[in-house]
């Protein structure tokens, strides 16, 4: 770069310039505007301490020669050309001020660009660690469970009645390992990349009614009856089934995690004229009200009054399941025990 391209100089010599006009013009022509020039390029291209500096200069400049040509005396005209260059000096304080303010702007925009940079490329590292981790630790689990299914069906010897009831635990517990896994990949996936859903017309009552056969098993293992109970005059809805369907069940998995042997789990769907409200009701130890604002918040889990179950992720999916859909969900204490899972889903998907 050759010296005289440096914005020092380029500045300096503009400030010469402008300098030089005032000089050689008559004392009318406010030429002090011109200075704004230079201290826009000192702001931008220097810094804030020339752009200061430059500033002072060019007010003290603009200032002068504010008398006849002789400079002898102060007439009525002169009082008219002063007061016009206190004005171009508050132009020039001005535009030092706002050009330092928008250069620390800028500052703040790049540094929160990179700051948005990181983020993302830490993210997408997340994803793909994850991906990679429930690939490799789900293959040997779903063996495993494979394996445990043969055993249970005799493929390999007879099982004695405790055997059977033994490996049902292994079985399930594997299963659960599962589930948390493609919970966790699910979630990294939907904050990085968002929630996109696929709309069709489906039947929320099937959607439900299949969640609760699929887990009626693991429900009858732990001695615990679902009932449904359909108020709704209607069940048609627009909606990702296979998203909604992830909602209902982990909704009952964590009522049947939390619920005691012997105890019911209640789910049932009601309507209103734009959408549905669906309860899944369980009588387990409840819900803390100090855990309540945090249930839904990734990662949180609630170590008293409920049972520690998970990576607490589980009830932030369903969240934003739930309000991708443009529905709400909440969560409501008993007055004794248990809990009650409230959400809403709109029936049209040009409601949400």
């Amino acid at each position: 770069m050759k010296k005289l391209d440096h914005p020092r100089w380029i500045v300096s010599s503009l400030v010469a310039v402008i300098l030089g006009l005032q000089i050689i013009l008559p004392s009318e022509y406010i030429v002090g505007y011109g200075y704004v020039v230079p201290i826009l390029l000192a702001s931008y291209s220097i810094n804030a301490r020339w752009a200061k500096g430059v500033t002072i200069l060019a007010v003290i400049l603009t200032l002068i020669y504010c008398f006849d040509k002789d400079h002898l005396y102060f007439s009525s005209a002169n009082q008219v050309v002063l007061f016009n260059r206190i004005l171009a000096v508050f132009a020039l304080i001005i535009c030092y001020v706002l050009s330092i303010q928008v250069r620390e702007f800028s500052e703040l925009a790049a540094n929160r660009q990179a700051e948005i940079a990181v983020q993302s490329r830490i993210s997408e590292l997340r994803t793909d660690f994850a991906g990679n981790l429930v690939h490799d630790l789900q293959t040997p689990l779903i063996g495993a469970v494979e394996t445990i299914n043969g055993l249970m069906l005799g493929d390999f010897g007879a099982v004695t009645t405790d055997q059977s009831r033994a490996l049902g635990i292994m079985s399930r517990a594997h299963k659960a390992s599962i589930h948390h896994l493609k919970t966790l990949l699910e979630v990294c996936h939907n904050d990085f990349h968002g929630l996109y859903l696929s709309y069709e017309t489906t039947n929320l009552e099937t959607i439900a009614t299949n969640a609760i056969e699929t887990l009626t098993d693991l429900a009858k293992s732990r001695q615990v009856q679902i009932e449904w109970v359909n108020e709704s005059t209607t069940t048609e809805i627009e909606c990702d089934p296979d998203r909604i369907d992830r909602v209902f069940t982990n909704l009952l998995l964590n009522a049947i995690n939390q619920s005691p042997p012997h105890s019911q789990i209640m789910v049932s769907l009601n309507e209103e004229p734009t959408k549905y409200l669906v309860r899944v009701i369980d009588r387990g130890r409840g819900i803390k009200s100090a855990d309540l604002p945090h249930i839904f918040d990734r990662f949180y889990r609630s170590e008293i009054g409920r049972r520690a179950k998970g990576a607490g992720l589980g009830l932030y999916l369903i969240r934003q399941i739930i309000e991708t859909h443009g529905g709400t969900i909440e969560v409501e204490p008993a007055v004794a025990k248990g809990v009650t899972f409230l959400f809403t889903l709109p029936k049209l998907a040009s409601e949400a």
